[in-house]
């Protein structure tokens, strides 16, 4: 007898689990790939998406990073992000954005051109 949609374990459940509650596995992998070789301070951030080799060669790559770097590689992962894929920024509350954030905001605003256009 066939479960119920609502009760049998979704992909997106499953890679929920595997991948420590937060992404989709497919999601997941084309994160790591761009983080990576994009914005490997963030990836270092993230380390329940690398195995205890990758993340001590990551952090000997990453070592005395700057806040404008982690800037810089965090707009550079988003436009990579989104020349894979149509990509949406949800904000909300931004009356309650920390500096960084608004650093980001501003970083992505102020860009040349936008990826794809």
């Amino acid at each position: 007898m066939r479960r119920a949609a609502t009760e049998r374990p979704s992909r997106i459940s499953r890679s929920w689990k595997r991948s420590g509650g937060w992404a989709e596995a497919p999601t997941a992998t084309a994160l790591v790939r761009i983080l990576h070789q994009f914005a490997p301070t963030w990836l270092a951030q993230l380390p329940a998406l690398l195995d205890d080799a990758q993340l001590e060669t990551l952090h000997r790559r990453v070592q005395a990073t700057t806040r404008e770097r982690m800037l810089r590689e965090l707009v550079e992962a988003i436009d990579a992000l989104s020349a894979e894929a149509p990509l949406i920024l949800a904000l909300e509350d931004l009356h309650w954005s920390d500096a960084a954030t608004v650093d980001v905001l501003a970083m992505l605003a102020r860009r040349p051109t936008a990826p794809g256009c």
